[in-house]
């Protein structure tokens, strides 16, 4: 049996490493999720994690809430369940990175675990630190579970728990995993599975600090609820491979080699991308006009597609081998296809080489696909960018394109201004154009000795998706 910590985090670089240091000689892995740290979380971890074989570290290109952090952990080492690199008996434990939980009881509470037969322990705080409210909301969420689990909880809310492995491939038929749902969740569809569950083990918190407020608690409560049906009704979700381990990646910010097996630089981190089911098509089809005024956290919490993620899946089934997507930001599209490098001339945190697209530091014939999605408009020199482009592929390789038109973008992009990174960070110079015509791209890629292979409009027709190939 051997010890495996999962510990999520997010803007926790004054406490992050004071944790792990506690938590190495407790366990015998330990797994970080970075859920898109703005501070130097993610730095400090990659170089903690750096010659630490027992470490393996996940990133998030977004803060999507400590729950899809988890979710995102959960797969993971589902998939490595799967493999063989780890045991149906090993022991998951969850910890926060704020440093609230005490590593010590780790050992205690795997024996807890072993001497009672247990699947789930969740433990039980010592609520000598908290307030009032919070001791009531506390007492009023863990009725709430306690109906819909069948299991008379004490503490639902508890974020120190251990669960055996063999657990998660159920548990993650049936959990989705928003802001801080993953505790009705989890306790909810763990005593429903038929697990052996437990709430009795007390831990002392050593600090108290709460960053939920009103709606993460509806959002919970609401999810609580949802767990229970989608249980009782066996609504299972889309079943989807986890991330890989980035810590032993190079990302080399130099210029990379025409050959296809020469990988210093390319990131193949997944957060994946699930298959979209026709009711969500639908409903992000009908709600449109008002996801048009969400930030993409927003988004999420009605269950609608943000709409920068609208690109990527338009462009994610024509990507091919190996990929470079020009004016990346922040490199969401390599991410989700796994094989490729992000450039951008803007210093975003995500991106592996920093470069202007009209000097692309590549070898001819390096790549079989380039993307150019939502940033054709804003290069000054659009066709020298096009041309370098080519250059870069191979004989037969495609380059994607997506495009609005320049009307759509005198209006859309008030409208976006506050909820765009690359509006917010850089502006857009009088240079660029809010947009591009079908008949300019067409031109430009005829111009380049590009072929048009595919042109087809998406988001209410408001957007293109072009593909055209290298003759």
């Amino acid at each position: 049996m051997r010890k495996i910590a999962l510990i999520p985090v997010y803007n926790e670089e004054t406490t992050l490493l004071s944790v792990l240091r506690d938590l190495s000689p407790e366990v015998d892995r330990i797994v970080i999720v970075d859920d898109g740290s703005r501070d130097g979380s993610f730095e400090l971890a990659r170089e903690w994690a750096r010659g630490r074989p027992e470490a393996a570290l996940l990133r998030l290109p977004e803060n999507r809430g400590m729950s899809e952090a988890l979710r995102e952990g959960f797969l993971y080492l589902a998939d490595g369940l799967t493999s063989g690199e780890f045991g149906p008996e090993d022991i998951l434990l969850t910890l926060d990175a704020d440093g609230q939980h005490d590593s010590r009881e780790i050992a205690a509470l795997c024996r807890h675990m072993e001497s009672n037969g247990l699947d789930v322990g969740l433990t039980r705080r010592d609520f000598s630190l908290y307030p009032w409210h919070k001791r009531l909301g506390n007492r009023l969420m863990t009725a709430w579970g306690a109906v819909w689990s069948g299991f008379p909880y004490a503490d639902v809310e508890s974020g120190f728990r251990a669960v055996r492995l063999k657990v998660l491939p159920r548990l993650l038929e049936y959990y989705l995993g928003r802001r801080y749902s993953c505790a009705q969740e989890i306790a909810v569809l763990t005593a429903r599975l038929g697990f052996r569950v437990d709430n009795s083990f007390v831990t002392m918190i050593r600090l108290y600090r709460s960053q939920t407020g009103y709606k993460d608690v509806a959002v919970n409560a609401l999810f609580g609820f949802r767990a229970f049906v989608r249980w009782a009704l066996r609504l299972k979700v889309p079943r989807r491979t986890g991330m890989r381990d980035v810590h032993q990646r190079p990302q080399s910010r130099g210029a990379i080699g025409a050959d296809s097996s020469e990988k210093t630089g390319d990131i193949v981190e997944r957060p994946s991308f699930p298959a979209v089911s026709h009711r969500q098509r639908v409903l992000d089809h009908l709600l449109f006009p008002v996801n048009m005024w969400m930030s993409e956290s927003a988004s999420r919490r009605l269950g609608l597609t943000p709409l920068d993620h609208e690109r990527i899946r338009a462009a994610l089934p024509c990507c091919r081998g190996r990929l470079l997507d020009v004016g990346c930001g922040n490199n969401l599209l390599v991410r989700a296809y796994g094989n490729g490098i992000g450039i951008d001339i803007h210093p975003y945190r995500e991106i592996a080489v920093r470069c202007d697209s009209s000097l692309l530091p590549f070898k001819c014939d390096s790549f079989d696909s380039v993307a150019l999605l939502a940033c054709l408009n804003h290069m000054v020199r659009r066709r020298e960018a096009l041309e370098e482009c080519r250059r870069v592929l191979r004989r037969g390789g495609r380059v994607i394109i997506t495009m609005i038109p320049a009307w759509v973008g005198f209006f859309s992009h008030p409208i976006r201004k506050r909820h765009d990174p690359d509006q917010l960070d850089r502006g857009i110079a009088e240079e660029e154009s809010l947009g591009m015509s079908n008949s300019e791209v067409r031109a430009l890629l005829e111009q380049c000795g590009m072929r048009l292979m595919v042109h087809r409009r998406f988001m209410w027709g408001l957007n293109n998706l072009y593909v055209a190939e290298k003759d």
